[in-house]
C-alpha cells in the first residue's frame, strides 16, 4: 500500500495524528497498564518518522496470548479528509490476564520500494529496531472499524480488536 502527501502534509500535521495515536496507548495503559510511556513516546516518534517520510502503511498495538491477539488497536494510513476525531473510546474490558503487550508494524511500498542502504537509514533515525516476524493471529475475536485521525489528506484509520465473549 502507498499513499501519497499534498504538499502541504508537515511534520506538524503527522505529529496531529501521531498524538492521537498516543492518547489512544495513554488510554490503554490506564486500563491495561501498558505500554509504558516511555515506550507510549518511543511508538509515537516513530510514527511520525514514518509517516512524514510516507514509509508507514499499518501499525498495531496491543495484547496476545498462545499466539493470538486478546485485545488491540490498528491504525492503516491511507489517503482522507474529513473533520478529524478525537482520540479516544478504547475499550476498558478486555481480558488481558496472562498475555503480552506487543506492536506489529507494516511499511508502505514506498519504503519497500527504497534500496536496503536506504532503509536502513530510514530505520536509524527511529526510536528502537524492530524485527521481522509475523503478526498474531485473530483467534476467536473481531476487528470493529470505530475512529479515523486525519491531517492535511492523509488519515490513519483505527480499528479495534476484541476477543468475541
Amino acid at each position: 500500500m502507498s499513499y501519497s502527501f499534498s504538499t502541504s502534509f508537515t511534520r506538524t500535521h503527522a505529529r496531529e495524528i501521531a498524538s492521537r495515536v498516543a492518547a489512544d496507548l495513554s488510554l490503554m495503559r490506564t486500563f491495561y497498564a501498558k505500554p509504558s510511556a516511555a515506550d507510549i513516546d518511543a511508538y509515537e516518534e516513530e510514527f511520525v518518522e514514518l509517516l512524514v517520510g510516507g514509509y508507514l502503511y499499518r501499525v498495531e498495538y496491543g495484547f496476545k496470548r498462545n499466539g493470538n491477539r486478546i485485545f488491540s488497536l490498528r491504525y492503516t494510513v491511507q489517503p482522507g479528509s474529513g473533520e478529524p476525531q478525537r482520540a479516544g473510546h478504547v475499550p476498558a474490558n478486555a481480558d488481558v490476564s496472562n498475555t503480552t503487550f506487543f506492536s506489529y508494524l507494516e511499511y508502505s511500498s514506498k519504503f519497500q520500494n527504497l534500496s536496503l542502504a536506504e532503509q536502513q537509514a530510514v530505520e536509524k533515525t527511529l526510536p528502537f529496531s524492530r524485527s521481522a516476524g509475523p503478526g498474531p493471529g485473530n483467534g476467536s475475536g473481531f476487528w470493529t472499524s470505530d475512529r479515523i485521525y486525519t491531517a492535511a489528506g492523509v488519515s490513519a484509520a483505527r480499528e479495534s480488536f476484541k476477543t468475541a465473549a
